[in-house]
């Protein structure tokens, strides 16, 4: 019996074995998500290598904030199209179609919008192309700018397996091919691509990635509610409906994070355990999603304070220079660049690259203070010599040209005390041979027998009035601001002949013709334009310090300047060339012509100083004269102190405006261009204005 039991009890614990053997086939065992829950970040990171971000933009916070603050900041800056008005002039075109296709470059954007995706792509994918629409070359304007995704983009070769500009497009089933003069691509240099750029996102993809699968996994760690104050642990294998009984159990009372930290019980003989509570801080959480922060950010070249994070900043100084390092050190070589390749590729191209495109840099907050900073080494660079449109260059101070930036403005009155108050030194008296071609003066106009509305001294003829403290003054202040304005036209005209003997030796030597007589006119015009701006000016505030004067420019004083500009210009060089041409013609050996011509240039010093006075004196003279008549001045009086011989017979002498100081030649007032030549150079005699005393 106890034999057949036993016999029995083996057989039903065989039986018994083979169901506990089923059932721990069946049974599920530990959760599978239980190892995922407990492990680290940087291993479960590391787990996730097969898997690859392919829109960066959308998935990283900090990828999408460092792109959009890019090219929301370069997008708010103006780009405006320039046009060169004269030599080194420009202005800002407001009209046209360059001006029409930059403000609306198609139906759906506009300049800043065009200038927003540009900068997007280029940070996205290292590249962006422009579409031009309507352009059969590129030389044309187009009718529209298209600015789409690169990914679209492919390059064409040839059978040699060269590129030559063209590019593919695809779009959906759609394919296109667009011809170099159709594309404009913006890169940023690769290394390993001589055709694509590349984006600061290759360089942070790794941290991209983690990034993004930080943010996932930390949503997992609260939605799974992985804080668990205990584990229930059965004694036996489960079956599947004892499993799934207990899992949704367990999911309905302890799964989120709204069931943290409660204990679960489960009946059957089961124990509870209490389990260590893993943090994110165990997890490394904080510290890698900082490590992988910085590394974005430094891949784009960006800062926690422009992205709105004050965290780490202490000052508002330091929030400023966060400000303006983000600028100087990222934007502004951006949005060079982008002028730089509108010029070299686009606008160099059209209409003989009399356009270009640049960004008004005057308008960026964040960097007035350096502005600042500028203006005041502007000031300094102008009084050591500097003019205002060379500093506006070399400090890219955003300005506009001006048309009389490129001469320097001297302080007027500084000038050595003795010339103020005894005048310059007598200058040599003209000879036949440096007289200057002149027309002959014309006869005196009819006298006007009304007499001055002067009271005369007690005593004395009207014409025969002695000098006044007055007089003297006004001389004085006259000498003051004319020398200053002489010494600058003899420091550019000796330039100018120094330059232009070069270029007549070299040509010499050469066996070529000396100059072109028409490009050194055009030079010359140019620097005497300048220079007669200043003198004109100095000539304006002159009559202004003795007469309430109205600011309005005259027709007559613009014929005026053009008439002595022409005149001048065409005189020097024409004279220049007789001269050379004769020594050319008589002498045949190159070196001796070489130094003959030396020789005669050397001997302009003394034609540039008579030059440098009369022409200075001429055009303050001339314009004075000219206002003084507009402004209803009548009368006026010659004063002079630097001169007892030629003109002294003018000396104090009052005429009505208009009439002749001479009785045998014309003479309306010093310097005028209607007098023989022999009595308008190196002339510094002066006239002022004359009221009736009441």
């Amino acid at each position: 019996m106890s034999e057949g039991i036993s016999q029995y009890l083996k057989h039903v614990i065989n039986e018994k074995a083979k169901e506990l053997s089923k059932v721990s086939q069946k049974g599920v065992g530990p959760l599978v998500d239980d190892s995922r829950l407990y492990r680290s970040l940087r291993s479960y990171l590391a787990s996730s290598d097969n898997m690859e971000i392919t829109d960066p933009y959308e998935k990283s916070v900090w990828v999408f904030a460092s792109i959009n603050a890019i090219a929301q900041n370069v997008a708010r800056v103006p780009l405006y199209i320039y046009e060169e008005k004269k030599k080194d002039i420009k202005s800002v075109v407001s009209t046209g179609p360059l001006y029409e296709l930059f403000m609306n470059p198609n139906p759906y954007m506009i300049g800043s919008t065009l200038t927003f995706a540009t900068v997007i792509f280029m940070e996205l994918f290292g590249e962006a192309f422009w579409v031009f629409e309507g352009r059969k070359n590129i030389t044309e304007v187009p009718k529209e700018i298209w600015c789409v995704s690169p990914q679209r983009f492919e390059p064409i070769f040839d059978d040699k397996k060269q590129f030559r500009g063209y590019w593919k497009y695809k779009a959906g089933e759609t394919e296109t091919i667009f011809a170099p003069h159709e594309i404009l691509q913006f890169k940023y240099f690769n290394p390993y691509d001589d055709i694509r750029g590349v984006s600061g996102i290759e360089a942070s993809r790794l941290g991209v990635e983690q990034d993004y699968f930080a943010g996932k996994y930390n949503k997992q760690f609260f939605k799974d509610g992985v804080s668990l104050s205990g584990m229930i642990q059965a004694p036996d294998f489960l079956t599947d409906d004892q499993y799934k009984r207990i899992k949704e159990q367990f999911e309905e009372k302890h799964s989120g994070y709204g069931n943290a930290h409660k204990v679960g019980v489960i009946e059957g003989g089961a124990t509870f355990s209490e389990t260590k509570f893993m943090s994110q801080r165990d997890m490394e959480f904080s510290v890698l999603k900082r490590v992988i922060r910085g590394e974005i950010l430094a891949a784009f070249k960006t800062n926690e304070v422009v992205l709105g994070n004050y965290e780490n900043i202490q000052s508002y100084e330091g929030i400023k220079q966060a400000h303006e390092s983000f600028w100087k050190e990222t934007l502004l070589p951006k949005m060079i660049y982008i002028e730089d390749l509108l010029w070299g590729k686009f606008f160099s191209k059209i209409e003989n690259g009399k356009n270009w495109a640049g960004f008004d840099t005057s308008v960026i907050e964040a960097l007035r203070e350096d502005f600042n900073t500028k203006v005041g080494m502007a000031k300094t660079l102008s009084e050591i010599g500097y003019p205002l449109n060379a500093i506006n260059k070399k400090l890219d101070m955003g300005f506009e040209d001006v048309p009389w930036g490129n001469t320097w403005f001297v302080k007027m009155g500084m000038v050595p005390v003795e010339y103020a108050m005894q005048g310059p030194p007598k200058p040599e008296p003209a000879t036949d041979d440096d007289e200057e071609p002149g027309s002959k003066p014309d006869k005196p106009p009819p006298g006007d027998e009304e007499e001055p509305e002067v009271e005369p001294t007690p005593g004395k003829d009207i014409n025969d009035i002695e000098y006044t403290s007055r007089d003297d003054s006004a001389w004085a202040s006259f000498i003051s601001r004319q020398i200053p304005v002489e010494n600058l036209f003899k420091s550019k005209l000796k330039r100018f002949l120094y330059e232009q003997r070069k270029r007549v030796l070299t040509n010499i030597y050469n066996s070529k013709e000396f100059f072109n007589e028409v490009e050194e006119k055009q030079a010359l015009t140019s620097i005497l334009q300048n220079l007669y701006f200043v003198a004109s000016q100095t000539g304006k505030e002159l009559l202004k310090e003795e007469i309430l004067m109205d600011e309005i420019e005259y027709k007559e004083i613009e014929d005026l300047v053009s008439e002595r500009l022409t005149f001048s210009s065409t005189t020097i060089i024409t004279t220049l060339k007789n001269s050379i041409a004769k020594i050319l013609e008589d002498i045949k050996e190159i070196n001796s012509q070489a130094d003959k011509v030396r020789i005669l240039y050397n001997k302009t010093d003394n034609i540039i100083a008579r030059i440098a006075r009369t022409e200075s004196s001429a055009i303050i003279n001339g314009i004075r004269y000219i206002l003084m008549q507009k402004q209803g001045i009548r009368y006026h009086k010659w004063v002079s102190r630097s001169e007892k011989g030629r003109h002294n017979e003018f000396n104090g002498k009052i005429v009505k405006i208009g009439e002749s100081f001479s009785k045998d030649f014309i003479l309306r007032y010093p310097t005028d261009k209607k007098a023989p030549v022999g009595e308008v150079i190196n002339c510094l005699c002066y006239c002022v204005p004359v009221i009736k005393a009441k």
